[in-house]
């Protein structure tokens, strides 16, 4: 909800901007619900922290791949062509300052 309007302000095309941010708002709806939900009530245990946070970690990958798989399938081809030339996969390159 707040990316859309506020990106939509700087962007050349405003309504490409809420519609992308329409597409993943899914994603980050299901990832809320199970860290908000699922996990603070069902896997928070005081006497097994380590638990929780393996799960936390786990989400945290599986929501990211998620995330980025809506993007790659999804947004690139409509709003980013160019961004279809990297892989899946690709991690990006740090530059030394």
């Amino acid at each position: 909800m707040y990316d859309g309007p506020i990106s939509s302000i700087i962007e050349a095309d405003p309504l490409s901007r809420i519609v992308i941010a329409a597409i993943a708002i899914p994603v980050k709806i299901a990832a809320t619900y199970f860290t908000l939900y699922l996990m603070t009530t069902v896997c928070h245990d005081k006497t097994r922290p380590v638990r929780f946070y393996a799960y936390l970690f786990a989400s945290i990958v599986f929501f990211g791949f998620m995330q980025r798989a809506v993007s790659y399938n999804i947004i690139y081809p409509k709003y980013y062509t160019q961004a279809l030339d990297v892989r899946v996969g690709y991690l990006p390159k740090v530059e030394p300052f």
